[in-house]
C-alpha cells in the first residue's frame, strides 16, 4: 500500500490496528482455552504462540508509544 505514514486516517494506519486488535483477541482466546504456560498444551509452550505473542508485544508497545508521542 502507498500511503502517508504521517496521515492517522490512511488506509495503512487503519489497517495495522484492525489486525492488531484482532490478533490479540485470537492470543487472549487461546490463552483462555489452553493456559499460558503451566498446563500440558499451554499456549507459550508452542514456538510459534511465542513469535506471536512477541510479534502482538512489539505492536501493542509501538501503538501506546505512537499514542503517547502524540500528545
Amino acid at each position: 500500500m502507498i500511503s502517508n505514514p504521517e496521515d492517522d486516517n490512511s488506509p495503512n494506519a487503519l489497517s495495522d490496528s484492525y489486525f492488531l486488535f484482532m490478533y490479540t483477541a485470537e492470543m487472549i482466546l487461546k490463552i483462555f482455552a489452553f493456559g499460558l504456560i503451566f498446563c500440558e498444551g499451554a499456549y507459550l509452550r508452542d514456538f510459534w504462540n511465542v513469535m506471536d505473542f512477541i510479534i502482538i508485544d512489539i505492536g501493542i508497545i509501538s501503538l501506546l508509544v505512537g499514542i503517547l508521542i502524540a500528545f
